[in-house]
């Protein structure tokens, strides 16, 4: 099995655009100082997208921050993949390193659309503060990245388990 630290060319590009979904998250911060002194901003939406929580300003920068920790977390563990707890007890060295390389591979994959998620959610927060709308724009989306995100660690999840079984 390879070494699980070697990156595809693949997994160069996503990394790449992980890094501009984390640039996405600061984007609208740009135009920070349109914000009247006592504008509200959502702060919760629901699951039908409606706002229902308003708030300061300076609270649209949790999401940001949330994202650059959560962008840290995922790239230590991408360096350090035998620190992540494993779904399946590693028997042996030729399991180790399949397993390693399974957790690298989803780690990658989930980055990506982690930070994608933070991006939607940063920028439509902006939007609906700046034009005063009521819900979430493109809600389908978001439902579709948490999907996604979810197909990919079921999708690892199960291949872990699976070679639980080979082993």
């Amino acid at each position: 099995m390879k070494d699980p630290r070697i990156k595809t060319i693949y997994e160069r590009i996503i990394g790449i655009l992980s890094l501009m979904m984390l640039g996405g998250t600061i984007f609208p911060f740009i135009h920070f100082g349109k914000f009247a002194e006592n504008t509200s901003v959502p702060v919760h939406f629901g699951l039908d997208g409606q706002v229902n929580g308003w708030g300061n300003p300076y609270l649209l920068w949790f999401i940001p921050a949330i994202a650059v920790v959560s962008y840290i977390v995922l790239e230590y563990f991408d360096k350090h993949y035998k620190r992540i707890n494993y779904p399946v007890k590693i028997k042996n060295e030729e399991m180790a390193n399949a397993i390693y390389w399974l957790g690298v591979r989803q780690t990658r994959r989930i980055k990506p659309i982690v930070m994608a998620i933070f991006c939607y959610l940063s920028n439509v927060a902006f939007y609906v503060a700046i034009h005063n709308a009521d819900r979430l724009l493109y809600l389908p989306l978001f439902y579709f990245l948490i999907g996604c995100l979810l197909m990919v660690v079921l999708f690892y999840l199960i291949k872990m388990i699976r070679l639980r079984k080979k082993y």
